[in-house]
């Protein structure tokens, strides 16, 4: 039988936790999302579910000493699938922020972020498995060639796959 979960995301310090919470009310022990050692800090996380429970977390991560974008897939008793996933492709030294992530019914997602890796903001996306695996590379959204900023991304997914990014 499918259970009904309802997931929390809290930063504490430097760290990202989530919490589920099921159906009924009960309330889970919480866990850390990421697996950085050190004390970087770790900010902005997203959440996403599909229709089976599994879910993933993104967030930005200062664990190279400048924003990336990282996610954590899960299964629907909370348990991590792999290990943090650095989603940025840039070869470093620009600052990626503000991730949002959709998932659609099967547990494809859909991760955007805005990236700073052409020395102004621009608006990325990457698409991704039910596996975690990358399908294709970061793709710019916006058409933007001018130095006009874009930032804070959010993003929507139907049950088909199918999206829509707004910023």
């Amino acid at each position: 039988m499918k259970q009904n979960i309802l997931l929390f995301i809290f930063l504490a310090f430097c760290f990202s936790f989530t919490q589920i919470v099921n159906a009924q009310g009960i309330i889970k022990d919480d866990f850390l999302v990421n697996d950085d050692a050190g004390s970087e800090h770790q900010l902005g996380p997203s959440i996403s579910m599909d229709g089976a429970g599994n879910f993933v977390v993104v967030w930005y991560d200062f664990r190279d000493s400048i924003g990336d974008i990282y996610f954590q897939r899960y299964n629907d008793t909370g348990t991590a699938l792999g290990v943090n996933t650095k989603v940025n492709d840039d070869p470093g030294g620009a600052s990626q922020g503000h991730p949002k992530i959709s998932m659609d019914a099967t547990g494809n997602f859909v991760i955007v972020w805005d990236d700073d890796r052409n020395n102004n903001l621009d608006i990325y996306f990457q698409r991704y498995t039910s596996t975690g695996g990358a399908l294709g590379v970061n793709t710019k959204v916006n058409d933007d060639v001018g130095s006009d900023i874009q930032w804070n991304p959010s993003i929507s997914m139907d049950a088909a796959g199918n999206f829509v990014v707004v910023w």
